[in-house]
């Protein structure tokens, strides 16, 4: 039988989990077509988490990733990043 208390911190480690995505695919460098780079944004139930930025070119992929707190970053956005931050924040 499972106890008020184990419910409780069951229900306070959710606080923590990502809860809120959103994603944007885009053509980062408007040569190869098929929307292949993407914005990634995961946050828990506080906005807070990260972006993750995925820029696919003909010679790699570069990957970047930004800290998201209280649903804002301290480190300047890029376009896509933006959106995909609104429509996670859309889930709240």
């Amino acid at each position: 039988k499972i106890k008020t208390k184990q419910i409780a911190d069951i229900f306070e480690n959710l606080q923590y989990t990502v809860q809120k995505c959103g994603i944007v695919k885009y053509d980062a460098f408007h040569e190869m077509g098929g929307k292949l780079s993407f914005a990634l944004v995961m946050l828990n139930k506080k906005n807070t988490g990260h972006v993750i930025n995925a820029m696919h070119s003909r010679e790699g992929c570069y990957i970047y990733i930004k800290e998201i707190i209280e649903g804002e970053s301290y480190i300047p956005l890029g376009e896509e990043e933006k959106q995909a931050l609104a429509k996670a924040l859309e889930n709240s």
